[in-house]
């Protein structure tokens, strides 16, 4: 790595990012209960626990299998609050929506691999506390004159903030971050001057609703997996105003998609607030 001036300067910056992140996930444990217990969990047939099992129509299964990031626990007598941790080196922003549209399945199965597991194996009850993201990076900060170091930390700490979906309850929401007066400087999370969570500054779920979730993921996964059986893999990418799923995607240059060929249509998705994304969750996988 120190090959060419362009290299050194890749692991330097390498080196700012690690040593960020590290100080960011000190904080995180710091100020909250929740405690990491593993990194890189693979699940499937040679992984750390088993591969998830869904069970088609047709009577065929389909395996999952992956690796969890990091997951966080927060234990009280017999239950098992559950955080899983996913690290992204660009901004990931979380959209109830992109769950429903079936582009953000991954921290719920994750998820539904590790609940799995705390019921077979611990026979602990494991209860969703959040699914987040934790952006990597050495963020530059701007400012208007002098500033003190310990607001140039907590305005890093806002930028580096983690989102996701969490569970509805103040008191888990505090057991992640106990600074927490209005908002979290560590998790997308506001509480309100009556004691309950904002749902403007945060994306939330009640216990119940991440059941909807896993099921609505795993109908999901049914529906995909007996497409491909039938042999059903033709592309058909989405369009969302002016984005589309061909914007990055590594395989543009042999799909063959090309819209000026009769019979290529993009798949015409629109925006969704969240209550029409759970009722329709609700509709479709019941309670």
């Amino acid at each position: 790595l120190n090959s060419s001036k362009k290299y050194k300067h890749i692991t330097d910056n390498l080196k700012k990012i690690l040593t960020r992140s590290v100080w960011l996930i000190a904080e995180h444990m710091k100020r909250g209960k929740f405690v990491p217990r593993a990194y890189e969990l693979s699940f499937g047939d040679s992984g750390d626990i088993p591969p998830i099992s869904i069970k088609l129509h047709s009577g065929e299964e389909v395996s999952l299998i992956g690796r969890v990031d990091r997951i966080d626990l927060l234990e009280q007598d017999s239950v098992v609050y559950l955080r899983i941790i996913d690290y992204k080196s660009g901004r990931k922003e979380f959209k109830l929506s992109d769950i429903y549209y079936g582009f953000q399945m991954q921290l719920l199965i994750y998820l539904d691999a590790i609940l799995a597991e705390l019921d077979e194996k611990f026979n602990k009850e494991g209860i969703p506390g959040g699914i987040l993201y934790f952006k990597l990076d050495d963020p530059i900060i701007k400012t208007e004159g002098n500033i003190s170091d310990s607001e140039i930390e907590k305005r890093i700490l806002k930028s580096l903030r983690m989102n996701g979906l969490l569970l509805n309850d103040p008191e888990i929401i505090r057991q992640m971050d106990s600074e927490m007066e209005k908002t979290s400087d560590i998790i997308c999370a506001s509480i309100k001057k009556d004691g309950n969570l904002s749902k403007v500054q945060s994306s939330l779920a009640t216990r119940e609703q991440f059941e909807l979730l896993r099921k609505y993921v795993r109908s999901t996964i049914v529906d995909l997996s007996e497409k491909i059986l039938k042999g059903d893999i033709e592309a058909v990418p989405y369009k969302n105003k002016s984005k589309t799923g061909c914007s990055y995607c590594i395989y543009s240059a042999i799909c063959q998609f090309d819209t000026s060929i009769k019979g290529n249509e993009y798949k015409i998705i629109r925006d969704k607030k969240d209550e029409e994304v759970w009722k329709d969750i609700e509709e479709r996988v019941g309670k």
